[in-house]
């Protein structure tokens, strides 16, 4: 059983160790007409250079659409959601020695994470555009600055040796160098006893770099995280149902989120489907990170992975009722208390 395979983890000083682009989220409220004319593909992550990046702060700024500046990357927003209900987190992040890169470390810690004491480098820290349109779906157009600059030496040994799991973002891979660290990391944990984590990030991740994502997936990773879209791209199938049979091949355990119709869970010969509670979607930003978070709070601490699969269901069917990539202190609060009345 999965629950008790993570649970039974030797005890550590971080419970997870995240890897993933280091990123500010700059998110804005907008029109279906705004975003047709900026010209990034809806529902979907775009890379954007620099100069691209600052096009399109800019029409957003001349029409009055006013940003909210979050820490952000997916493996970060997992990072504190996990912290948010009582794990202990390490994040390996690479910020640029601007006003953003400061802001990302202070509102990273904020939430709990704890970061290595590498210093800035020269340039400029990673920016992902989020925009929101009237149905709450979010659009990303994501510059990666110096997230992009990803080698071997800013991987912190130490605190990886020290962690149970590694959780790793396949946005990572759209770059063959940081892909070529996260095969040195994976190797590096499993020879120490650490457990793999995998999220497959974005559809245009998969068709873009699949490559890159099988020489990952080839090592055996202990538990996928991906949304229906993805899993049904990765595994080259017509639907659901198929991409589920295929998806079970590359790997035992995987959750595949699917919004507003729940998630389904399979733990090696064990498949839950969990419905989500109706709620008002304003905004699906970081909802999916959101899931892995609560999810691997719950199986790290002995929760069972359909209870776990619903305390996740819970804490992001209450992120999408609200602006933002990450809940408030005292959400996680309240929805474990939630939790705990439904057991």
């Amino acid at each position: 059983m999965l629950s008790k395979q993570f649970s039974e983890l030797k005890q550590k000083r971080y419970d997870i160790f995240g890897v993933g682009n280091t990123l500010v989220d700059s998110e804005y409220q907008i029109t279906f007409e705004k975003l047709k004319t900026i010209g990034i593909p809806r529902g979907r992550m775009t890379l954007i250079d620099y100069e691209k990046a600052c096009e399109v702060e800019s029409v957003l700024s001349s029409a009055n659409q006013i940003a909210k500046h979050r820490s952000g990357g997916s493996a970060c927003n997992t990072l504190a959601a996990a912290s948010g209900f009582g794990s202990k987190t390490f994040f390996c992040h690479n910020v640029g020695n601007d006003a953003v890169g400061n802001h990302f470390k202070i509102d990273a810690q904020k939430n709990g994470i704890e970061l290595d004491d590498r210093k800035a480098v020269i340039g400029k820290t990673g920016n992902c555009i989020v925009l929101i349109t009237p149905d709450g779906e979010r659009t990303m157009a994501t510059h990666l600055g110096v997230s992009s600059d990803f080698s071997f030496p800013y991987i912190n040994k130490n605190a990886l040796l020290s962690s149970r799991i590694l959780y790793i973002e396949g946005y990572l891979t759209s770059s063959e160098k940081a892909t070529n660290v996260l095969l040195k990391a994976i190797e590096f944990a499993k020879s120490n006893g650490v457990a793999i984590c995998l999220t497959l990030s974005d559809v245009l991740i998969i068709r873009s770099f699949r490559k890159r994502l099988d020489s990952i997936l080839e090592k055996q990773v202990d538990f996928l995280f991906c949304n229906a879209d993805e899993a049904i791209c990765y595994t080259k199938s017509t639907n659901l149902e198929e991409a589920m049979k295929r998806l079970s091949v590359v790997s035992n355990n995987w959750a595949i989120t699917r919004g507003k119709n729940g998630v389904i869970i399979n733990d090696s010969n064990q498949r839950f489907v969990l419905q989500a509670p109706k709620v008002n979607c304003i905004d699906a930003n970081g909802a999916g990170d959101l899931f892995a978070g609560a999810f691997l709070y719950g199986i790290l601490n002995g929760i069972t992975v359909k209870k776990s699969g619903l305390l996740a269901v819970l804490a992001s069917s209450q992120l999408v009722t609200m602006h933002g990539n990450k809940l408030f202190a005292d959400d996680y609060r309240d929805i474990y208390l939630k939790f705990l009345s439904k057991d």
